[in-house]
């Protein structure tokens, strides 16, 4: 077991039950687990989340079972296990005819979650949208459902209707830090997409006090990697490097592959922009190599299209082949139609 005192305490309470339940000490194995999630401790998150998985499944505990097998999935896309995403994805769907409605949200969130980081975007837009239409959604998970439909219409770039998502899950997230800073950073970058850069900064500042006071790790590595498509919009890149050498540490440290190759995408950008082309390159091949390993499909088209953007027209096929196994048709159309 890990070593944070906080779990050799819960330990202790699960064994000695100095006047809990065992429900209840279940229910802080679950918030220690949420609470090494949020700061970004992969392997402490993984390593109790299946001891709470496993005492949960004991004691017939469904609705901590469920939950604890959809974080795990969860943490494992982000890790590209894809062998333990769909196995704690099945094990999740096995109970779901016992969950109520509402608890069903949260499988689908982590379905389209998981989808995203497998690049299947306009699969996961659609399943968002069903969620809306079927499920009466409210507070958090309403501002959960927007930030990804929001990330979906980012990556189709229809970053209008992205602003409006993530405007309104502003509103839906109030009181929930970690979905509040997500709906302000991506709200940012949605608007520095759009070519409103401007309008972005008073986002990134609140994201980032988010981060800052709440201890969000993952978040604060967004924040750096979006503030830098804020700087390399404005030309300014000594800022951008200065940020991204900032995310480029919170995601090694937290072992997030998908986020830091999704940095490095935007440094090869950055010094492609500065007329270093050979740095440009490298760090842009170093990218795709990891992408390919990893399994990241949608990062693996994002670096072909990278290319594409510098005059490899072969580049925009293969961005374009990718999408369209992916079933991202409307994507590969438009790759092909601005590079093609």
């Amino acid at each position: 077991m890990t070593n944070y005192p906080v779990i050799h305490t819960i330990e202790n309470l699960l064994e000695e039950k100095k006047g809990l339940r065992k429900e209840q000490v279940l229910h802080l194995f679950y918030q220690a687990s949420r609470s090494f999630e949020v700061m970004g401790l992969k392997e402490e998150a993984t390593e109790v989340f299946e001891r709470c998985a496993h005492e949960s499944k004991k004691t017939n505990n469904i609705w901590l079972y469920y939950l604890s097998s959809i974080h795990l999935a969860q943490i494992n896309a982000t890790l590209g296990n894809w062998d333990k995403v769909n196995a704690e994805l099945n094990l999740a769907k096995e109970v779901l005819p016992e969950i109520k409605d509402q608890g069903k949200i949260e499988y689908y969130l982590a379905e389209s979650f998981v989808n995203l980081y497998r690049g299947n975007i306009e699969k996961t837009h659609s399943l968002l949208n069903d969620v809306s239409t079927k499920f009466e959604l409210r507070g958090i998970q309403k501002a959960n459902v927007l930030i990804n439909i929001g990330n979906t219409y980012i990556d189709l770039e229809e970053y209008e209707k992205a602003i409006d998502s993530y405007r309104m899950a502003l509103e839906y997230s109030a009181g929930n830090p970690m979905s509040q800073g997500s709906s302000a950073i991506n709200l940012a970058l949605a608007l520095v997409l759009a070519g409103r850069p401007d309008e972005a900064k008073q986002y990134i500042e609140q994201a980032k006090e988010i981060a800052a006071n709440y201890n969000i790790k993952p978040l604060m590595g967004i924040v750096y990697l979006n503030e830098s498509k804020y700087f390399l919009s404005k030309k300014d890149y000594e800022n951008a490097l200065k940020s991204l050498n900032l995310s480029l540490e919170i995601f090694k440290e937290s072992k997030d592959k998908y986020y830091e190759i999704g940095s490095k995408i935007t440094l090869a950008r950055v010094y492609h922009a500065m007329g270093e082309n050979s740095k440009a390159r490298e760090t842009i091949d170093d990218a795709l190599k990891e992408s390919q390993d990893m399994g990241y499909k949608l990062r693996e088209a994002e670096i072909y299209e990278v290319l594409a953007s510098w005059g490899d027209r072969s580049s925009a096929q293969k961005a374009a082949e990718i999408h369209r196994s992916l079933g991202n048709t409307k994507k590969a159309d438009k790759i092909l139609k601005k590079y093609t």
